[in-house]
């Protein structure tokens, strides 16, 4: 097939167990699909608690964000019961293809006869070969896409930082992903994998505000896990330093208005996210706190790489977006530094955080967005020249196992 090489044809989609982000060309607004979103027109029908559907698709509107689009469903889809992607693990491959397709076909109108669209998709820097053969099956044979490449999500995310080396903490929906990268190279040894992530934050969340009985008084219905999470994504997370100072964020309640009804929450709000330090909150007695598993992935790397992984933290994923998550996790990695005045070549006295660069205006407070981001950037150089990506030639010549020559 011979397609143009257009950058509005190049479509991203960057892989999460709470949301997938896609975009084609380039637009100014980002799609988002929640990752529990099933359309059912495009496979076969489930049986689904209607109940807990409607519930569901309350919240996420609820909780969307003003750059986020939610997708334009019909009356038939609906939202899954269960985890498509449960901890970064893909559970349902037929639901995950529906979302792809559902997002080509539907939502940028891509014809599948003739599609001259190359897809750039991210993938967790653990996800199997024979993973990224199922996908590179699906996109080419179910989708006739004239090219591949997979990315990894981490690498993606540093790449989005603009840098090159640094360590990239991402937080997901259902664990925390810590990924040592020096000099574009993943220090695959190093990886280092907590099993909590936001919706760990959401159930301690929850059975903290069921404890405030103001709140309860005052809201007058039933507290449940949608909620929690909407009081995490609005006031939830750290004291900031006028808090601290100032000794008034415990006793200090925030009035905060959620499905039109107004009510205040108390200090709870100030200690949502603590399990990331003490996971033993959560009942993870066994798992090392989010600072110790930092510690960790740097020290396994060599010596002359710790420097730049110190000095480019790159946080991402949506609960990294929790208030003074940075200023806590900084805070408490300086016991891991070396202090001395007279720093060797391979000393290091200060934790750094790297951003989202401010010419991306749109995006430079969305950390959440950083391997999205990175993989867009990284598009216009893979889709520019055949010898980068996997073309449907490959892809008929070799079969699956041709996504192992060109991606990563």
């Amino acid at each position: 097939m011979i397609f143009a090489l257009k950058e509005e044809n190049f479509v991203v989609i960057d892989n999460g167990s709470w949301r997938i982000k896609a975009r084609k060309g380039v637009p100014k607004e980002i799609f988002e699909i929640p990752s529990l979103f099933l359309p059912t027109d495009n496979i076969e029908k489930r049986a689904l608690s209607s109940s807990n559907d409607n519930n569901n698709i309350l919240s996420l509107s609820s909780l969307s964000i003003a750059d986020t689009k939610l997708p334009t469903t019909n009356p038939v889809s609906v939202f899954t019961s269960s985890p498509i992607i449960d901890r970064g693990e893909i559970k349902k491959w037929d639901e995950l293809e529906a979302l792809w397709r559902h997002i080509l076909l539907k939502e940028f109108g891509i014809k599948r006869s003739r599609n001259e669209c190359p897809v750039m998709i991210t993938t967790p820097s653990w996800w199997t070969k024979e993973q990224h053969e199922r996908i590179a099956q699906i996109f080419f044979e179910h989708f006739n896409v004239p090219g591949l490449y997979i990315a990894d999500q981490a690498l993606m995310a540093i790449y989005g930082c603009g840098s090159v080396s640094g360590l990239v903490v991402d937080i997901g929906h259902g664990k925390t992903d810590i990924t040592p990268i020096f000099e574009s190279i993943v220090q695959y040894h190093a990886i280092q994998t907590l099993p909590i992530g936001g919706q760990d934050i959401d159930k301690y969340l929850l059975t903290l505000l069921q404890s405030d009985e103001q709140l309860l008084s005052e809201y007058d219905d039933m507290l449940d896990i949608d909620f929690a999470r909407a009081i995490k994504e609005i006031i939830g997370g750290f004291p900031d330093e006028e808090e601290e100072q100032s000794h008034t964020g415990d006793e200090e309640r925030k009035e905060v208005e959620y499905l039109g009804k107004r009510f205040t929450i108390g200090s709870e709000r100030l200690r949502a996210a603590e399990p990331f330090f003490n996971p033993s909150l959560v009942g993870k007695d066994e798992v090392p706190s989010l600072p110790d598993a930092i510690n960790t992935a740097i020290y396994s790397c060599d010596i002359e790489k710790r420097s730049a992984l110190w000095e480019n933290i790159a946080l991402t994923g949506g609960s990294s977006l929790l208030k003074g998550l940075k200023e806590r996790l900084q805070k408490e990695l300086e016991v891991f530094l070396i202090m001395s005045e007279n720093a060797g070549d391979y000393q290091f006295k200060e934790a750094k955080f790297i951003k989202i660069p401010d010419y991306l205006t749109n995006f430079k407070e969305r950390q959440d967005l950083a391997a999205f981001l990175g993989a867009s950037m990284v598009a216009k150089l893979v889709f520019g020249d055949p010898k980068n990506f996997i073309s449907k030639v490959d892809y008929n010549e070799i079969g699956p196992t041709a996504v192992h020559t060109k991606s990563y």
